[in-house]
């Protein structure tokens, strides 16, 4: 027997917002559901909406002060684990990504070196491997939208506080949350879960 269903539910357009304490990025993603076992395909892109300062050093205790605009690009692969209430789901959901970190100093022709940055992925540090998890967190849904709110670690690379200087760098942290809102446009009339 064949099975003539669709493989692809919707089509999805979303909001983020990628942030920490002290820094945000902020964007939008495209999307296609699957009908079966609950997988997301994203694509997107945040943008760093106010330049953020960092300190580049340039020979011993000489430091350049600039400030950094950033972007991320970014491809992520969703399983949602949910259950079903009212006429909405809610649960778990994990993710494996990837993100290009691309950028420039304002103000300046000088760019920085762009970052690749996978998610699950191993951290070396100290001579130490430590594993970093993959993208998780909680989901609530409709047939016509998501909202999610989900953990990552993003490691970008920022440079150590020297110990022999009384400059301070500004500091951004690696741990980020993502708020999402997604729109989606369904396939056809039967959008059940």
């Amino acid at each position: 027997m064949i099975d003539n269903e669709r493989f692809l539910k919707a089509v999805t357009l979303g909001l983020d917002a990628n942030f920490n304490r002290n820094d945000i990025l902020a964007g939008l993603s495209l999307g296609l559901q699957t009908t079966k076992r609950n997988f997301s395909l994203y694509a997107g892109y945040n943008i760093r909406p106010k330049a953020k300062t960092v300190y580049v050093e340039n020979g011993f205790n000489t430091f350049y002060k600039y400030n950094e605009g950033r972007s991320f690009a970014y491809i992520n692969l969703e399983k949602r684990f949910g259950y079903e209430v009212l006429f909405s789901q809610i649960g778990v959901l994990v993710g494996v990504k990837y993100t290009y970190s691309f950028g420039k100093y304002r103000g300046t022709n000088i760019s920085y070196d762009p970052l690749h940055i996978y998610m699950p992925f191993y951290l070396k540090e100290d001579g130490e491997k430590h594993f970093i998890p993959p993208v998780v967190g909680i989901f609530w849904m409709n047939p016509d939208a998501i909202f999610k709110i989900t953990y990552e670690y993003v490691d970008l690379q920022m440079p150590d506080q020297p110990e022999y200087t009384s400059v301070q760098f500004p500091s951004i942290s690696n741990h980020r949350i993502c708020v999402s809102f997604v729109y989606c446009f369904n396939f056809s009339l039967d959008v059940g879960f």
